[in-house]
């Protein structure tokens, strides 16, 4: 990532490339033919699709007609807003509309600066035609540099979520129960495992934390665990982080 590539200016109208399957990177431009809505007209893109300057969209209408949720094959998606601005923030309202499909295995959310994420970022979950999928495929999230951030989603019920990345979430003060989704994914003999994919974990630059909650096991009598995968932790630039969980039973480096 660098400054060159988020002014680089998109072909004009590369939504008339309609059996496109590979593109990138996609920056939205300012101009008719260089907005976000060409994208909707690209049915067939697969792989990894990196979408920057999202401040340039207007609101949740304009970031639906990108039809992300249209895309089955798009297995990473990266959303970057410019670091670097000021004005009228709609972050939260242009994510809404930026919902992808469930076969979803990668996301990063860079730059955002909403006091707090669409529910579908929240719950890990999207929201079509009043019916709720989970993203349950997804294998990895990064949330980078989003500085007023209040509060951190649910992850602990994505079966195969294998590395997650907090890095730069300024406001986050607390990790709280919320983070766990106690109960929403169930073992074998009864046992309830949270995050039970998860491999490494990386709290990063959150200058704020002061506690990290172990998570809720009243409601389970004990039958449950929590990061039963885990082999990597690291935690780095949290001066004020006092209180986190203390049991990590496959805990490597």
């Amino acid at each position: 990532f660098s400054t060159f590539d988020s002014k680089f200016e998109m072909p004009p109208k590369i939504g008339q490339l309609t059996c496109l399957q590979t593109l990138r990177f996609f920056n939205v431009g300012r101009d008719k033919g260089r907005q976000i809505e060409e994208l909707g007209f690209l049915k067939n893109l697969s792989g990894r699709l990196v979408i920057r300057n999202l401040e340039r969209v207007k609101d949740k209408e304009a970031a639906q007609r990108a039809d992300l949720f249209g895309k089955p094959n798009l297995y990473k998606l990266e959303f970057e807003w410019s670091w670097d601005r000021n004005g009228v923030m709609n972050d939260k309202n242009v994510l809404k509309g930026l919902q992808p499909h469930p076969n979803l295995k990668s996301l990063t959310i860079r730059d955002f600066m909403g006091d707090r994420l669409p529910s579908w970022v929240m719950r890990m979950e999207v929201c079509i035609d009043n019916s709720f999928l989970r993203l349950k495929n997804l294998m990895e999230v990064k949330l980078l540099h989003c500085r007023n951030l209040q509060e951190i989603p649910t992850f602990g019920h994505l079966p195969f979520l294998e590395r997650l990345v907090l890095d730069g979430l300024h406001k986050i003060t607390s990790i709280r129960s919320s983070f766990y989704n106690n109960g929403a994914s169930v073992g074998g003999q009864g046992r309830t495992k949270l995050f039970p994919a998860l491999k490494a974990l990386i709290l990063d630059n959150m200058p704020n934390l002061t506690e990290w909650m172990e998570a809720d096991v009243t409601s389970t009598a004990g039958n449950m665990e929590v990061f039963p995968s885990l082999e990597e932790l690291k935690i780095r630039y949290c001066t004020r982080l006092t209180t986190a969980p203390s049991h990590f039973s496959h805990l490597k480096k």
